[in-house]
């Protein structure tokens, strides 16, 4: 069997599987990095699992944001944005044999650049999409001096931003008003990942 057919019989099995026990989803194909959801690309039929074999009963792990997907079209790739009434995902990638590695999203931020010399900071990207969880939440100490707590430490799973990359010393801020400071970042064919640390008054 040649890997073309391969490809279709397993596109038509996930199609199926979405059709059958999916939700109605609206299908984003990012073009504008200030406002990635603002054209419908399509509306279509999905289903997300923490099993990559999409058994609804396997619970997902803590501290993973990763999901794998099935949708009724064949339209999909990488760095896609699929939401339904309360939830939100990006698709990392689509290698046409399996189910599609996915990221639950718990965030909308908005990137700004480091600030210069005199504070100021420029807006860079805005209503994207992203999973940001804690890696490690910090010293407790009780010294009571000022700056004496460590911050804990968070990850932050985004999505390719357009043509833009993520550097360090780069401000993120989400929809709720917590804003974070970018440390570390590494970027691969799944999207970007950024260790960050929370900004603190």
């Amino acid at each position: 069997m040649d890997n073309g057919h391969l490809r279709d019989l397993v596109a038509a099995g996930l199609s199926r599987v979405a059709e059958k026990i999916g939700f109605s989803v609206t299908q984003y194909r990012p073009e504008n990095v200030m406002s990635p959801m603002g054209s419908v690309y399509a509306q279509t039929t999905a289903f997300f699992a923490a099993d990559p074999e999409l058994r609804s009963g396997v619970l997902s792990r803590p501290g993973t944001p990763y999901v794998y997907g099935a949708f009724e079209t064949t339209d999909v790739v990488s760095g896609d944005i699929f939401s339904a009434e309360n939830e939100t995902w990006f698709v990392c990638t689509n290698d046409c044999l399996a189910s599609c590695l996915s990221v639950t999203c718990n965030h909308t931020i908005s990137l700004y650049s480091s600030a210069t010399s005199s504070g100021s900071s420029t807006l860079l990207a805005s209503g994207w999409p992203v999973a940001i969880l804690m890696k490690s939440r910090g010293d407790h100490s009780k010294s009571g001096t000022p700056g004496a707590i460590t911050p804990g430490a968070y990850v932050m799973y985004a999505p390719v931003l357009g043509e833009l990359s993520l550097l360090p010393y780069m401000s993120v801020e989400t929809e709720d008003g917590l804003i974070y400071t970018i440390d570390t970042v590494e970027v691969s064919r799944f999207g970007w990942r950024a260790l960050l640390s929370m900004q603190q008054v």
